[in-house]
């Protein structure tokens, strides 16, 4: 009955959760990719990670909102919208409250 799905998860390991990959493999195993045919797909993501591991400049040479192409792929597959990815790396406690507000703009939008 909802027009977006969000994913919501740490990165690990530049991919996704192995608990988010089990969670696919059931849910579209059991049921098909048509399950969420014609919805919105958004990833949020946080990271340890910041500027020196992610980004043109880092060690792994791409963003962070570009290492989820299998949840893209996954979109694809089940015939969903994916949306660009909504990230947080190099994350600290101090700064909770602005992902929360971050998040809340952008599931508004």
């Amino acid at each position: 009955e909802f027009q977006r799905i969000v994913f919501l998860f740490p990165t690990h390991w530049f991919n996704i959760t192995p608990m988010m990959k089990a969670y696919l493999n059931e849910t579209w195993g059991s049921v098909g990719p048509d399950l969420w045919k014609g919805k919105e797909m958004l990833v949020v993501s946080t990271a340890g990670g910041g500027a020196s591991t992610y980004g043109k400049n880092g060690r792994v040479g791409i963003e962070l909102k570009d290492i989820f192409v299998s949840m893209k792929a996954s979109a694809d597959h089940a015939g969903m919208t994916y949306l660009e990815p909504l990230v947080f790396q190099g994350i600290s406690r101090s700064a909770i409250k602005n992902y929360q507000n971050a998040l809340i703009q952008r599931l508004s939008e």
